[in-house]
Parts: C-alpha cells; sequence; structure tokens
C-alpha cells in the first residue's frame, strides 16, 4: 500500500510540474530513470502550438532589461489601479455585502511581475568551493508540422552548463562581489556577494556567507509577449556542489543570550526543530537540499516546487490496550451505563499514568541549551496542567449526569461510525467496531468538566487540535460535541429551555464548511434517533443542525409564489429537476448514503424528484424546507425527514442545536435582528413551529420563556 501511495504521489507531482513548468530536468530524469525514455526524448525537445507564456505559469526568467508593461502577468487584474478615493471607496461598499460563496474576482488586484532573477543564500566552510551546474530551455519560433492545425510552432532547446568556482573566488580578501556569464547562454549571469559569517553565532573562523544569483541579462528587440519569450530562460534550475558540505545555518533568534527576548513561538520551536537543519534560503524560488544520514549536506538544487512529507501520527494503540484501556465506544457507552467505578478503572490507570509517565521521561531529556531547557520546562508545566484536566474529567464521572451524558455521546458517535463507515460503504455496520484515538479520548475527558460546570474556569479555554490531515480531529471534536449537546437536553431534564444553539462551528471556506456538513450531520441523525427513543430524557424538541452560509450557498428566505425571488427556498425547489443546482448544496443522505440526485430509482420526472426537497405546508406560502431521503429503508424517509436546516428564516426560528456558518455570515449580527435568537434572546416557544422574540414583532403567542434560552456553550 506505501509504494502504491508513493508511486501515486510521484505522479501527481509529475504531472502538475509538466503542466506549470513544463520538462525540467528533475522531471526528465526521472522518467528516464523509469524507463520511459522515449517520452523523455519528446518532452526534451517539445514542440509547442502556442507561445510558451501562454503555456507555463512559473520557471522561467525574463529579461531584466523588459519594460514594465511587459513584465506583468497578462492574467492580473489592474482594476484598482486607476480608481480614485471616491471610487474605491464605493467599490468597496458594493462588496460588504458579499458572502464567501460568491464569485471569485478575475484576477488578483495587484499586478504579477514575473522575475529576472532566482538565486539562494548559503554558508561555506573556509577553504571551500562551488560546482555549479545551470540547467535552463530556450524556446524558438518554428514552422509548424505539415499536419497540424496550429498557425506557429515554438521548439524547445534544452541547455545545461556546468560552473567551476575555486574556493579563491570565496576568501574575504578578495572582492566581495562577483560574476561570471554562464558559457553559451547568450546573457545570462551567474553572480554572488560574499561575507564573512558571525563567529557570536557559531560559525566556525573562515566560514563565508554566500548570496549567489543567476540573472537573464539578455539583450532583445521588440516588446510583445512573443519577443519576450524568445529571450527568456525557461525550466531553470540552479545545482550546487560542495565537497566539503555546506555549514547548516542557525537561528540567530534562537541564542541563549536572547532567551528573554525571543518570540514564544520561536523558542518553541527551536526546540522541537533542534535537531532539523537549514542550509539554504532561496530567493524567488525554494530550495531542496540532499542531507545523507550522518545530517551533511553536499548538494543544493533550486526548485519550483517546494515538496514536504509530513508524516502520518499512528498511536501506539496496542501497547495502551494491553495496559487496560478500553478505546471501544461501545463498551465506553457500555462501562459509563454499568456505574462509575468500571468506566473510571478503564481510562484512569492506564490513559493518565501513560501520559504523566511521558511526561516525566521527557524531562529527562538531554543535550539541551539553557534557552532550549528553559522552554521544555514552560510546555511540560503546561502538559502536567493537562493531566490534571483529564484527571479530573476521570473523576466527574462520579457525577450521573456527567457519566450519562458520556455514555450516550459514546453511544450516538459509535452509531455514526458505523454509518459512515459500514452502511455507506456497503459493509455490514454490525461487523465495524469503532473506537477513540487515545488522543480523542483525551481531549474529551479534559473538557467534561468545563462543559459541566458553567463556571469552571476551563471554559475560558481555548484548545487547538493540531494534526495532519487524517489524523483525526474531526471525530475528536464532533464527540465534545455530542456530549455537550446531551448534557444541555439533561441538564434542564429535557424542557424546552434545553433547546436553542448550544455548538456554534465556524469555518472561513465555503468548501470546508460543507464537508464537516456531512460529516456533521451523521452524528445529529444519530442524536435524533436516540432522542426518539426517551423525549423524556433528552426532550421533545428535536436535535437539528443547521446551515448558516451565503445566499449562493443556500437561501436566505422561504419566498413565496410569485413573489419573482430566483434565490427563494421556494424558487429553488420549483426549478430543481434532479440535476446538479439543488436548493441546498447536499449530495447525499448523511444517514444511509443514498445519492439524492433523484427521488427514486424508477420515476425520475421533476414533481417526483422535488419530492426529496419539500416545501411544507404547501409551495405557495412554505414556512419550511426538508429534506427527505429517496431510500425507503432509510430511517429518514417518507415523513421522517432529515433533521438539517439550511434556509436563514427557518434557521432563525428553529435555532438548531448545532450550526455551521461561515465566518461571513457573523456581518450580519448587527443589522438583523433575528441573529440575536441564536444566541438565547428569545420570550415565547410554540411547540413544532419554533421560538419568537423581540425582533418577530408583536407576541407570536406560546409558551413563555422568561429567560430566554441559554448562549451557545461550545465554539469551534
Amino acid at each position: 500500500m506505501l509504494t502504491i501511495s508513493s508511486t501515486t504521489r510521484s505522479q501527481l507531482i509529475q504531472a502538475l510540474t509538466l503542466d506549470l513548468l513544463g520538462p525540467t530536468s528533475a522531471v526528465l530524469e526521472q522518467l528516464e530513470a523509469e524507463g520511459q525514455t522515449d517520452e523523455a526524448a519528446e518532452l526534451r525537445e517539445e514542440l509547442l502550438d502556442r507561445p510558451p507564456n501562454r503555456w507555463y505559469q512559473s520557471g522561467f526568467l525574463i529579461p531584466s532589461e523588459t519594460s514594465l508593461d511587459a513584465r506583468a502577468d497578462d492574467a492580473a487584474d489592474d482594476e484598482f489601479a486607476g480608481l480614485d478615493g471616491q471610487n474605491l471607496s464605493s467599490k468597496r461598499k458594493s462588496n460588504a455585502s458579499a458572502d464567501d460563496t460568491g464569485a471569485s474576482e478575475a484576477g488578483p488586484a495587484r499586478r504579477v511581475f514575473f522575475p529576472c532573477s532566482v538565486g539562494l543564500s548559503l554558508l561555506l566552510p573556509a577553504g571551500a568551493g562551488l560546482e555549479v551546474m545551470v540547467h535552463w530551455a530556450s524556446y524558438r519560433p518554428t514552422a509548424p508540422p505539415e499536419d497540424s492545425k496550429a498557425e506557429e510552432a515554438w521548439l524547445r532547446e534544452p541547455h545545461q552548463q556546468p560552473l567551476s568556482l575555486p574556493a579563491e573566488l570565496f576568501t574575504l580578501s578578495g572582492r566581495s562581489a562577483e560574476s561570471r556569464e554562464v558559457p553559451g547562454s547568450e546573457g545570462l549571469m551567474l553572480r554572488w556577494h560574499l561575507r564573512a559569517a558571525p563567529l557570536d553565532q557559531g560559525y566556525p573562523p573562515g566560514a563565508v556567507a554566500v548570496s549567489l544569483l543567476l540573472t537573464n541579462e539578455r539583450r532583445f528587440e521588440g516588446r510583445s509577449a512573443e519577443d519576450r519569450d524568445r529571450a527568456s530562460a525557461f525550466q531553470v534550475q540552479l545545482d550546487l556542489a560542495c565537497t566539503s558540505g555546506f555549514l547548516a545555518r542557525r537561528d540567530p533568534r534562537a541564542a541563549d543570550r536572547l532567551a528573554n527576548a525571543n518570540d514564544w513561538d520561536h523558542r518553541v520551536n527551536n526546540l522541537h526543530y533542534r535537531d532539523d537543519h537549514e542550509f539554504a534560503v532561496g530567493h524567488n524560488i525554494s530550495v531542496a537540499p540532499q542531507i545523507d544520514a550522518a545530517g551533511r549536506c553536499q548538494l543544493i538544487s533550486t526548485t519550483w516546487l517546494p515538496q514536504a512529507t509530513v508524516e502520518k501520527v499512528l498511536p501506539r494503540v496496542a501497547e495502551l490496550e494491553e495496559a487496560g484501556l478500553v478505546l471501544s465506544m461501545a463498551k465506553l457507552d457500555r462501562l459509563a451505563s454499568e456505574g462509575a467505578e468500571p468506566v473510571q478503572a478503564a481510562l484512569r490507570r492506564p490513559l493518565l499514568r501513560a501520559y504523566t509517565d511521558w511526561i516525566h521521561q521527557q524531562r529527562q531529556t538531554a543535550s539541551l541549551s539553557k534557552q532550549q531547557q528553559a522552554t521544555a520546562t514552560e510546555l511540560l508545566q503546561e502538559a502536567s496542567k493537562q493531566a490534571r484536566r483529564i484527571e479530573r474529567g476521570i473523576e466527574a464521572l462520579e457525577n450521573e449526569r456527567v457519566r450519562l451524558a458520556f455514555a450516550i455521546a459514546n453511544r450516538v458517535m459509535d452509531a455514526a461510525a458505523r454509518q459512515r463507515f459500514g452502511v455507506m460503504r456497503g459493509r455490514d455496520p454490525k461487523a465495524e467496531q469503532p473506537q477513540w484515538r487515545p488522543f480523542q479520548l483525551a481531549f474529551l475527558l479534559m473538557n467534561l468538566v468545563g462543559m459541566a460546570e458553567l463556571t469552571d474556569a476551563d471554559r475560558d479555554t481555548i484548545d487547538l487540535l493540531f494534526f495532519p490531515t487524517g489524523g483525526g480531529k474531526t471525530e475528536a471534536y464532533l464527540g465534545l460535541a455530542a456530549y455537550t449537546l446531551v448534557l444541555r437536553r439533561l441538564r434542564h431534564e429535557g424542557s424546552i429551555e434545553s433547546a436553542g444553539m448550544s455548538v456554534l462551528m465556524r469555518y472561513t471556506l465555503r468548501l470546508l464548511t460543507l464537508d464537516q456538513l456531512g460529516r456533521a450531520s451523521t452524528l445529529i441523525c444519530a442524536l435524533e434517533l436516540e432522542r426518539r427513543k426517551d423525549p423524556q430524557l433528552l426532550g421533545k424538541w428535536p436535535f437539528e443542525i443547521g446551515l448558516w452560509v451565503g445566499q449562493s450557498g443556500t437561501p436566505n428566505k422561504l419566498g413565496h409564489k410569485g413573489d419573482g425571488d430566483d434565490n427563494s427556498a421556494s424558487s429553488r425547489v420549483l426549478a430543481w429537476s434532479g440535476g446538479d443546482n439543488k436548493p441546498i448544496p447536499i449530495d447525499n443522505c448523511p444517514w444511509c448514503g443514498t445519492e439524492l440526485g433523484k427521488a427514486s430509482l424508477a420515476d425520475e420526472r421533476p414533481a417526483v424528484v422535488r419530492g426529496v426537497f419539500r416545501l411544507l405546508p404547501d409551495a405557495d406560502h412554505p414556512s419550511e424546507l426538508r429534506v427527505c431521503c429517496r431510500n425507503r429503508q432509510c430511517r429518514f424517509s417518507g415523513d421522517s425527514t432529515l433533521p438539517l436546516v439550511a434556509v436563514d428564516e427557518m434557521l432563525y426560528q428553529r435555532l438548531p442545536a448545532f450550526v455551521i456558518a461561515t465566518v461571513d455570515k457573523f456581518a450580519a449580527l448587527p443589522w438583523v435582528g433575528a441573529t440575536g435568537k441564536l444566541f438565547g434572546r428569545v420570550s415565547h416557544a410554540q411547540p413544532g413551529k419554533g421560538f419568537f422574540g423581540p425582533s418577530d414583532g408583536a407576541n407570536m403567542g406560546g409558551q413563555p420563556l422568561a429567560g430566554g434560552l441559554e448562549p451557545p456553550d461550545l465554539i469551534i
């Protein structure tokens, strides 16, 4: 599996490089190493049917004498350049109401200029020289092939030129600035500047800091982009070799003498990455050093597409389970339902002891500087505080309400996981055994007290889950959300006061928001099914999830017949006939995974298709937009619609327990009075209809709520 993954990743990088840069020397070498010599030969002298500036977006150097107009990216949007202050202010006001889901601007507001030089800065030991290999390609206009319909053609001419720069050129006794023309390049210049490496930062005597640049100083006639392309150098790359080895760059801010003045982030980075070294810094380009097993670097190459491998974090589950830790969600539900002692025994000894033992081991770390040791001490003190939070969470399971909320949270997380990884993938959900990763369980435990006690100091704490993609962040905070939602219902003994928005998840991008909607909706479905089993315990008001995003993502209004509003929920539903323009952005049922694009496998008439999205009580004057799964075996088909609210008007009335929002919607808070209801500002509740407050005008009747509803418990 690892080999397949690595091969696929390599192919993707290769395709991206060919698309953005063209056939670089690295890509050609890779193809030849893979035995694809014919493809490499064809790319080496490729024939383009248009100028290279229209093919490749990066990787080239234009001549330094290019006029200012010809240096800019043709796709850049210089719209703001000619606006005076008044017009610019008007333009900003007109965009003030735009949301994150609107169309993107035509291009960047500031013009992007192509580079005419690239380079890097590095450190050489005393008496060291450099071997430089310069790679580039030129494109020349030529006649198109006879069988081609193209009106022009550009032929690639590959070049590479070695330059030997002896140690004498890098001594401070000579000139500090030097240059060499790259032979056969028609004007590519290699220029460098020298300065002494500071001894007070620990560099050896005689070490030299070198800044080396490759500049395109070719001359050309004409002003067009095609004229510029003839004199440009494409797929530029520098390979620098030093047999003595390059010196690792030191962070000047990491010196012990600066410990009191250093920024905290710099201090932490200096500790965590103390064994990782930087050997060069790129200018207009990035660098790719080759470091051997001993930590030495003798070769540095420039690269237009820098890469880094993010290693997957794998917990030592087997070791913890041998020590008695229970990670199974179903088993934790069962243990917590039996009483405090069984579940505490399954958590305290294996999980808490493993974490405290790890903290003790870290205190024994040797080979740290004075500054690093001080930083490590602070970090471990903070880790000990978090260990105490976990311990308090385990102790809190003595409380019957906390323990019941913990049990139900595990129960619904187990059910949601079985649906996502079992039913939705065509597998038997009974065969699935969902379990927590250790950090997820620890995260849940450390927040049990803060969520249960409204005056606890932990409620002022912001916890950051920092893991690579696929590490389990979403399940961690969804588990805490489930506990929070259940705890609120239990705290009010299922009364109507337990309703309202309890969890608010805020995102900046619609794409991320919609991804989270699917995963969180599965959890809310599981919670709603659990509530239906015992409405006396979890309340008669349903668990629902709301999507609060911009108008181009979801409708702001329900609308009515003849209102002429194409963006209303009513208009969108009536206009939809089963295509991609769904009234609200949901493609699949979050409980069974069935595609919602059609009403049934047999009947695809528009009227039936629209039955997936239902306007209730009727399409002429709807008060709700509901989503129904077309799979008749699903728990949310027929009259049992999905607990999803995605129209602003409906959201302000029903106040879903879990709301996913984009940050742009918060601009409406001072302008739309109904948004205050999301934060508990309500005065009456009508069973089955929703909540009303001062923003709704006259008294709408129903059950009075003297104290309103509670504000959100958890913000993600």
